[in-house]
């Protein structure tokens, strides 16, 4: 069996994670919060936000970190009443399941719409000969910011851009459509650059 969790390095790695019966509700989640920890999200003004409605994860419990070191100020800023502000969009659907949405900070924001690049990250592997791919942004003149795919090939493999367009706009509603692709190998590199854990 594989069980999804979330935590970060904040909560010692785990702060929920996915039954050992899994049920249908609980399909894309990564859970419910461990028997140590609570979890709530909580929109921009502050308050608890009601079932399947997104904001912010807090955390709290015996498996916090304390502080950073030598950044007190950082600190602070990451804690309000004991609670831990992950800086991740997620929501609880009715069953208690935690489902994550992305990192608030990488909202991009186009023609006054927020997009979020799992929106299209999370339908990559529909496209046809794609290896690898990350959204990400341009600024715009007049949308403000444009999004772009940024891929890498299968070996030997060349693709229809119209092709993946439609491939996405089953699941993408179109103004969070990628308005420009961008091969790896125009930016003269091979793959896309990886952290040393192997993550893009």
């Amino acid at each position: 069996p594989v069980y999804t969790n979330y935590g970060l390095t904040e909560t010692t790695s785990f702060a929920t994670c996915t039954p050992l019966k899994m049920s249908l509700s609980a399909l894309g989640s990564v859970g419910v919060p461990l028997f140590i920890n609570d979890v709530k999200i909580v929109n921009p003004e502050n308050i608890t936000c009601k079932v399947n409605e997104e904001g912010e994860i807090f955390i709290k419990g015996a498996n916090l970190f304390k502080h950073y070191i030598n950044k007190q100020e950082i600190t602070d800023a990451k804690f309000i009443d004991d609670w831990f502000k992950t800086g991740d969009l997620g929501y609880f659907n009715e069953h208690g399941f935690l489902f994550i949405v992305d990192r608030i900070d990488n909202m991009i924001l186009v023609g006054g719409e927020n997009v979020y690049p799992a929106d299209i990250e999370n339908h990559i592997s529909c496209l046809e000969d794609d290896a690898e791919a990350i959204v990400t942004s341009i600024p715009h003149a007049i949308l403000g910011n444009e999004i772009v795919l940024v891929y890498r090939l299968m070996e030997g493999k060349s693709t229809s851009v119209n092709k993946w367009l439609q491939a996405l706009s089953k699941f993408v509603v179109k103004f969070k459509l990628p308005t420009k692709f961008v091969n790896v190998n125009e930016l003269n590199l091979t793959e896309i650059p990886k952290a040393p854990n192997g993550k893009i």
